[in-house]
């Protein structure tokens, strides 16, 4: 059985049409439930508990949209189940990442969550203590001890790519750097067994006890442009932004407003339900007990096709040029195998096994994310501004702008002052002295720490890939100019794309 990925996810993170994520039999009913919420083409529904909780978050919000209303219902079941429950060894704790333009009401999870624990509250026994995630995150110390206090739990973290921007930048404070470190160990540290944290100092009153299977969740939101400045080749590389999952809301319309939204309870038979996972829990907490969530033959199939796929593909990657890309990928069976396991345990949270369902609709969650990460950093759209693709667009525009030039015979003064005559530009040749006068001072470039050897690099991976030839010219033609000459391939333009 051959793992097809047209089946799960297609490019440029959309999702595939429910006809190609399942087979015909297996294909969920698109249609409206009670409260409104359509699945599309994009989205198809998840099952169980996790389809109860993405309803309520739609209904209970002021502007809703699917990808906020899944995010919430994953990050708020992994608040209670991802410590006992695990799968392959790890807990079910997610990252999840709301993003959205500003104006789309990206932070109804809060709104959700905080009806979904007051509406709890009321049921569970005063003796379970029910209580979220941190809400700031201000030190390493500080989100050591909320996540001490309650070993799973979930944060609603608004506007959370300030955050990582702060944290991730490459002249972050000792601070900020403590935080990122210990958000990293977090995320794989929620497994039976691992402990995290252990400190001893000589003052025997001040040591700091070890963590014990920690599964801290959280759900963030954030604008795209605040998010793509934390993403960057290296954040990727470290594992950081590869554990994240990100839920964009892409349309460019504003989300239709719900007017009854603060009308919006949760359902009796959701908080019933939710209510007996809770104390499922607890007992299991009280009695140190663990339950693994197996997968059924179909879904281990689909695991190692998915497996033997995302190895292909990672090393099909340079490792010198393309490592954040290796880096992406390597995570997506991970986190697949989570979502995976929580949707199993929203369907079954006595026996939770995980079906060909649950294991199709997390893998092309998470291809989806991955797709949209390479796009991103394909068109230059990441943060510190991923140099090498921004020095590979600044100079891909300023050939297609020299080739209109060229046709056009558009002879400007920058062109002459740097040795270009008419027949030069005619037959489509070019100086360095106008590269270097047209690109250095590009930031992507000039800001580089080495901008005459970033420009040189640069010429020279065009040459191999065939836009430019290194070429000689007669004294006659080259005039006065005696520094090197290339020629722009005639099919630049049409290579390069419009």
């Amino acid at each position: 059985m051959s793992f097809d990925i047209q089946r799960l996810a297609t490019p440029v993170g959309k999702f595939a049409t429910p006809s190609q994520t399942l087979s015909e039999n297996e294909v969920f009913d698109l249609d409206c439930d009670d409260e409104g919420l359509y699945y599309d083409d994009e989205w198809t529904p998840p099952g169980g508990i996790i389809e109860d909780l993405t309803n309520f978050y739609w209904a209970a919000a002021p502007s809703p949209f699917i990808e906020a209303a899944i995010a919430g219902a994953i990050g708020f079941l992994a608040g209670f189940v991802g410590r006992r429950y695990n799968v392959n060894g790890m807990g079910l704790n997610h990252y999840n990442i709301v993003v959205a333009p500003t104006a789309t009401g990206k932070n109804l999870v809060a709104t959700g969550t905080g009806k979904l624990y007051t509406a709890l509250r009321k049921q569970v026994s005063l003796a379970i203590p029910l209580e979220q995630g941190v809400g700031d995150i201000y030190s390493p110390q500080g989100l050591r001890n909320s996540v001490s206090e309650h070993l799973c739990c979930t944060s609603i973290l608004g506007e959370i790519g300030d955050l990582l921007v702060r944290i991730t930048d490459n002249k972050a404070s000792s601070n900020d750097r403590g935080i990122m470190s210990y958000m990293l160990k977090l995320f794989t540290a929620s497994g039976k067994g691992n402990e995290l944290g252990k400190t001893v100092y000589s003052d025997k009153e001040k040591n700091v006890k070890a963590l014990i299977s920690p599964a801290w969740s959280f759900v963030g939101d954030s604008t795209s442009h605040s998010l793509m400045r934390a993403i960057t080749a290296q954040t990727v590389k470290t594992g950081f932004m590869s554990r994240m999952t990100f839920f964009e809301y892409a349309s460019p319309r504003l989300p239709a407003k719900n007017k009854t939204s603060h009308l919006v309870e949760p359902d009796p038979l959701l908080i019933n339900t939710l209510d007996g996972i809770v104390k499922n829990v607890f007992e299991m907490e009280r009695l140190d007990q663990w339950k693994d969530v197996p997968l059924d033959s179909a879904a281990q199939q689909e695991d190692y096709d998915l497996d033997k796929y995302l190895t292909e593909t990672i090393e099909s990657f340079d490792l010198n040029t393309e490592d954040h890309f290796r880096g992406i990928w390597s995570r997506v069976r991970e986190k697949t195998l989570r979502t995976a396991a929580l949707l199993a345990v929203g369907v079954n949270s006595d026996e939770p096994v995980i079906s060909t369902a649950n294991y199709k609709w997390a893998s092309k969650l998470h291809l989806r994310c991955a797709y949209m990460l390479i796009d991103r950093f394909k068109s230059g759209d990441t943060g510190e501004g991923n140099g090498v693709v921004k020095q590979q667009l600044a100079m891909k525009s300023f050939l297609k702008s020299y080739v209109k030039a060229s046709v056009d015979r558009n002879l400007t003064k920058t062109m002459m002052a740097a040795s270009i005559t008419e027949f030069m530009l005619a037959g489509g040749f070019i100086t360095y002295r106008y590269v270097s006068a047209m690109l250095r001072n590009r930031p992507c470039i000039a800001e580089s720490s080495n901008p005459t050897l970033t420009l040189r690099n640069l010429i020279d991976d065009f040459v191999k890939q065939g836009y430019l030839r290194k070429v000689h010219l007669s004294d006659d033609v080259r005039g006065t100019y005696h520094g090197e000459l290339w020629q722009v391939d005639s099919t630049v333009v049409r290579r390069l794309g419009n």
